[in-house]
């Protein structure tokens, strides 16, 4: 059985679409990497693909902020939101052959994941593979988001880059046991006659019954 990982999964999958994408071109597998633009320093142009926001996806959720399957397992359904970024060769200058380089590479990367906009095995990776299909989604609406993430980073300046949506990623949640049954219960029976401190009767007109 795969490892319990969808959201490492969906990142795998992710990166493998891309390099494969790219390897015509001489890409190595190097070249194209899980990591944010700040730690990436490939010595060819290359990309990284950074996690950078988890928002629970309604749209695909069933029942709800958590959702219920038929078998009764508890599930919460995640967008992943990912930065995809083309860099330079480590140390190179910034002139117009780089600059030309990296949006070659960003172009081919859009052209490969607007292809496989609905991945499904054997395109999935890991416990995906068990699962339905991922759909990609380019984040038209991402330019807020992306540059509060670029703001984040102190020593890298703005890299050409693109925001994409995968989901929906599952997260399964253990379900607690149901309450145990009861077994046996006792009941105790108490005679007021047996109540020494009982309170005397009374008769229709409300006064004391004389013993």
């Amino acid at each position: 059985m795969a490892p319990f990982n969808p959201i490492g999964d969906a990142g795998r999958t992710l990166r493998s679409l891309l390099y494969d994408g790219l390897s015509t071109w001489g890409v190595s597998e190097e070249q194209v990497a899980l990591t944010s633009p700040e730690g990436f320093e490939p010595e060819e142009p290359g990309l990284s693909i950074h996690l950078y926001r988890l928002a629970e996806d309604t749209h695909h959720s069933k029942g709800g902020p958590a959702g219920t399957d038929l078998r009764g397992a508890t599930q919460l359904v995640l967008e992943l939101n990912y930065l995809i970024t083309a860099h330079p060769p480590s140390g190179g200058t910034a002139d117009t052959s780089d600059t030309l380089e990296q949006h070659r590479l960003l172009s081919k990367a859009i052209q490969t994941l607007e292809a496989n906009r609905v991945v499904r095995p054997p395109d999935l990776l890991g416990a995906l593979a068990n699962g339905g299909s991922l759909q990609l989604t380019m984040d038209t609406d991402a330019e807020t988001r992306m540059r509060e993430v670029w703001g984040s980073f102190t020593n890298t300046p703005y890299l050409p880059s693109v925001s994409y949506g995968v989901s929906p990623v599952v997260i399964e949640l253990p379900v607690e046991g149901p309450a145990p049954r009861v077994i046996e219960s006792t009941m105790e029976h108490v005679d007021a006659t047996e109540d020494s401190d009982a309170v005397p009767s009374t008769d229709d007109t409300g006064r004391g019954r004389e013993p």
